[in-house]
């Protein structure tokens, strides 16, 4: 491996400077993509490294593909969370807030199931790895579950926010 390999990623300084900005996004749900990503390649590196063993490339092109399904929701979190920050907040009480609200919602719901449908993927090569490559595929599992958390939280919050809405309108 070259030297400058693991210092070369331009996305992952750009990803990270504008993380610690204050932008409003990329924020949490992005970050949990990220994580999640970063687990499915660690878990489709076990599966690849398994293929002799297991003979089951059926895994390794479930990881890849949901890694690349979370490049795109990271995207779409950042996209999504821009346009929701942008609503003042008396305007959140209009329909065009709640449709935003629950765009933004439902992203880190879908990496919520990613992650879930990761960890089962990455699970199954459980039985395949070796020793040397098992703290991988336990990271790997633990990246899930951190992403899965991460995610699951903005999903609280955001229906958290729906439903404070729905009781002002009430009291209205």
């Amino acid at each position: 491996i070259p030297k400058a390999f693991l210092t070369d990623y331009s996305f992952k300084d750009k990803f990270l400077e504008k993380l610690g900005s204050s932008e409003p996004a990329p924020g949490g749900g992005a970050a949990a993509a990220l994580t999640v990503a970063q687990a499915a390649a660690l878990g489709e590196m076990a599966a690849r490294l398994n293929f002799k063993r297991s003979k089951n490339k059926k895994n390794c092109a479930a990881l890849f593909t949901i890694r690349k399904k979370l490049m795109v929701l990271l995207e779409k979190d950042a996209q999504a969370f821009t346009l929701l920050s942008r609503f003042k907040k008396e305007d959140r009480v209009k329909p065009s807030y709640q449709s935003v609200l629950k765009k933004a919602a439902g992203v880190p719901m879908e990496i919520c199931k990613a992650a879930l449908e990761g960890l089962k993927l990455a699970a199954g090569e459980k039985t395949f790895t070796s020793t040397w490559l098992y703290s991988d595929l336990v990271e790997s599992a633990i990246l899930f579950e951190a992403g899965f958390s991460a995610a699951r939280l903005n999903v609280e919050i955001n229906l958290a926010s729906e439903w404070r809405r729905l009781g002002e309108a009430r009291q209205l």
